[in-house]
């Protein structure tokens, strides 16, 4: 995918134009084989790529290495529509970071990962997984790892948005990258994507930046029979365990 990897080439030369210290890695997710498929084109060539952790490490790259070892990753098919995702970003949160380095993960793709609370349709995940796309999404961002996601939106001319079910695997895909990303505004979508624009959205955020609402409790007490006399009869108390 020449165009594609020109863009995210592109993307990256940009963010790093404004950070001299930059480093980056290359990562692939396929999928994990399927215990009764025989055939060829349905066995995953691997599940992460490179495989060796030594070989994933973040360094500094010039904008053509980096071309370079993207064009040079193979790619892979798989028996279901599911994708290693949740195993690729669980590694890229196990990357040596620099404590004091901004951390941005950039997924570009169009197979979804393993979610429990948001299960792709019946037949669309036919392999055992150990790990859910949400929860490692999440474990980025308790990382300081802000989280962009590209999805590659099937060209207009294939027809996939035409046909039940592939229309709602497409619909299931496009909403899953929406949901990973750290902001909604980190959410982009390929046949739109323009490197230039998403590279200054980035920069405008001020450093890492939360997920989600502070988890807290509302606690009413409505008798003075449950509290103590000298005490007032309603207390709100606001707890800042959890995610912010």
């Amino acid at each position: 995918m020449p165009a594609e990897v020109g863009k995210l080439t592109a993307l990256v030369e940009a963010v790093c134009g404004a950070h001299p210290e930059c480093r980056s890695a290359v990562l692939a997710s396929g999928d994990r084989p399927l215990a009764h498929a025989a055939a060829d084109d349905l066995q995953p060539r691997y599940l992460l790529h490179p495989a060796d952790e030594e070989a994933r490490a973040l360094r500094p790259r010039t904008p053509e290495a980096l071309r370079r070892a993207m064009l040079a990753t193979q790619s892979t098919s798989g028996g279901d529509f599911v994708d290693a995702v949740a195993e690729a970003l669980a590694a890229c949160a196990d990357l040596r970071w620099r404590p004091e380095a901004r951390k941005l993960a950039v997924l570009f793709g169009d197979s979804p990962g393993h979610s429990i609370l948001h299960p792709v349709l019946q037949g669309g995940d036919a392999a055992v997984r150990d790990l859910d796309v949400d929860t490692r999404a999440m474990q980025l961002q308790q990382r300081g790892i802000e989280l962009v996601t590209i999805y590659y939106d099937p060209p207009a001319d294939v027809g996939l948005e035409d046909v039940t079910p592939r229309e709602r695997l497409v619909i299931h895909a496009r909403r899953q990258y929406r949901r990973l990303t750290s902001l909604p505004q980190l959410a982009f979508e390929a046949s739109s994507f323009d490197p230039a624009a998403a590279a200054e959205r980035i920069l405008d955020l001020d450093g890492p930046i939360a997920r989600g609402p502070a988890l807290g409790e509302l606690i009413e007490i409505r008798s003075e029979e449950d509290w103590e006399p000298a005490r007032s009869k309603s207390v709100a108390r606001e707890s800042t365990d959890g995610p912010g």
